[in-house]
């Protein structure tokens, strides 16, 4: 706690003295950092300003009033604190000229009456300073410990910003140079914040600590710790010396691999590379075939540079046999999210890939409005992004959802209840084609594809209607089916057939790599690995 000139005003030990406030009765409340006594008449040079003056006036007798009016305001000048005149030795009254001088400059100044115990003053008020600075010191060091605490435990930015909001009893917000606001206590109003403190990083600017005090006045010492403990996680996170690729490169990775300590933790490293969604604002993850091999690197390159004027802000990253976006950006109703990821898509094969080749497929996780969501975002994306390459979909654009059936099946995929259900229901189908070399798996693909046209599936095979038919026809029969377009009927064989597509990796009807050949030989192949001795009776 601060002193002040009334704190001084109110020692017990001035009370016979009688103090009487002449001058600067509204300044009473300014901190005095020290209490000095002194009787030259030309001590304001030496003084710093912020400290009481006790005198007794010796040193201005026989002044004349212009020079009694230039100590007066040469103190003033000097951001003394308060002058302290003792009067019934040197002056019986103090001389109207320096009580005018002091009215005029704003100076408090104090008669006291009597003979003063100057000494005892300074010593009573120096004690009560170094213990104010003691306790200033101690808060400082509880305050510092906090906020190494948050950072340790794993707090990242929000961490430091509750211990500030909590301690300080103040609303404050981490805002980047690009004026985006990364982390608050509070939705406040960025144009109203009472002070805006400078963060940098190694001597570099990188943006700023908003504070709203609601006009109280703050502790400088205890706003330092604060932009140190931001400095020290921007340092961490930003991996200071480290290139924007490889640091986006980092940041995928340990979201691939669950490399957080807390939700606080990954919020703080997206943050670092400006990746924070606002309000009406979420995340998007993108995972990426990059259709030709050896145009990995080039078609990440357009992926950034697409993703920048799409979002506005993102990272973009290579990994394993997937190229990998995350960007912030308005949130999107599932029709437009589908334009906007279709449209990316074709930019990405018209700008990176060799005119006529196609092939890239892009598929989108839901959007989260998080970054500590991203794990699982990111882990959705890229399930899904497997399955469909899996599945020999490619040339397309898909949400993660649009696989969920594939995704529930992939989880138990070398279950035997599973094989066992695909035998049960496919299983007079599939010995047919590994016993007479036809295709009626690949058939009854084509055909729940084709939404149950007759006519689509049939040119999706490249076959004739009447053929089609006649397919149709004899999967009936095998199954002892009436009716496969029965909704209960119908449901289990698509189920069945997708999940025997996920065991042969075949390719399915109308995929961009399919030909009837191809496939026939891969169903021939797959029907003879998929027993049907495991068959039920």
């Amino acid at each position: 706690m601060s002193v002040t000139v009334r704190d001084i005003i109110d020692l017990p030990l001035l009370a016979p003295s009688r103090p009487q406030v002449l001058a600067g009765e509204d300044k009473l409340d300014r901190e005095v950092r020290w209490v000095h006594t002194s009787e030259i008449f030309d001590i304001a040079p030496l003084l710093r300003g912020g400290e009481v003056l006790l005198t007794s006036g010796l040193g201005l007798v026989g002044a004349r009033e212009e020079r009694q009016r230039e100590y007066v305001l040469a103190l003033a000048d000097q951001d003394v604190s308060a002058l302290m005149i003792e009067v019934g030795r040197t002056f019986l009254a103090v001389p109207a000229v320096m009580l005018d001088a002091a009215r005029q400059a704003g100076l408090p100044l104090v008669v006291l009456s009597g003979t003063v115990p100057f000494i005892q003053v300074v010593e009573t008020v120096h004690r009560r300073l170094m213990d104010a600075d003691y306790s200033a010191l101690l808060a400082r060091d509880e305050f510092r410990r906090r906020l190494t605490d948050a950072l340790i435990t794993g707090g990242g930015f929000q961490g430091v910003l509750d211990v500030i909001g909590e301690v300080l009893a103040v609303d404050a917000a981490i805002e980047t140079a690009p004026g985006r606001i990364i982390a608050d206590t509070d939705q406040r109003d960025p144009t109203a914040a009472d002070a805006a403190l400078a963060i940098t990083v190694t001597g570099q600017p990188w943006g700023r600590l908003l504070v709203w005090s609601e006009g109280r006045e703050l502790d400088e010492g205890l706003l330092d710790c604060c932009l140190d403990a931001i400095s020290l996680e921007l340092l961490r996170t930003s991996r200071i010396g480290t290139s924007r690729a490889q640091r986006e490169y980092e940041l995928v990775s340990d979201i691939i691999s669950g490399n957080f300590a807390s939700a606080a933790d990954i919020r703080s490293q997206c943050a670092s590379l400006n990746l924070s969604a606002g309000a009406g604002e979420s995340f998007l993850v993108i995972a990426v075939t990059p259709g030709v091999a050896d145009r990995a690197a080039q078609t990440l390159a357009t992926l950034a540079a697409v993703a920048q004027h799409s979002f506005v802000s993102h990272v973009a990253a290579n990994s394993s046999d997937q190229l990998l976006a995350i960007g912030v950006g308005r949130a999107m109703a599932e029709p437009r999210l589908r334009r906007f990821l279709e449209s990316l898509r074709a930019k990405l094969e018209a700008q990176s890939l060799p005119k006529h080749h196609g092939g890239i497929l892009a598929v989108a996780a839901d959007p989260v409005p998080d970054a500590a969501d991203l794990t699982e975002a990111v882990r959705q994306a890229r399930e899904a992004c497997d399955l469909a390459t899996r599945l020999g979909i490619k040339h397309r654009s898909l949400l993660a959802r649009d696989l969920g059936v594939a995704r529930l099946l992939a989880s138990a995929v070398d279950d035997s209840e599973l094989e066992r259900f695909v035998v049960e229901q496919l299983g007079p189908i599939l010995e047919r084609d590994a016993a007479r070399r036809s295709d009626l798996v690949l058939t009854l693909d084509a055909y729940f594809a084709a939404g149950l046209s007759k006519t689509k599936a049939a040119q999706a095979l490249g076959i004739r209607r009447q053929t089609m038919y006649q397919r149709l026809e004899r999967i009936g029969e095998l199954l002892g089916a009436s009716d496969i377009n029965l909704h209960e009927r119908r449901t289990a064989l698509e189920i069945a057939v997708l999940a025997w597509r996920l065991r042969t990796a075949n390719y399915p009807v109308g995929a961009t790599t399919f030909t009837p050949a191809a496939s026939s030989a891969a169903a021939k192949a797959a029907s003879g690995r998929l027993s049907v001795t495991n068959r039920s009776t």
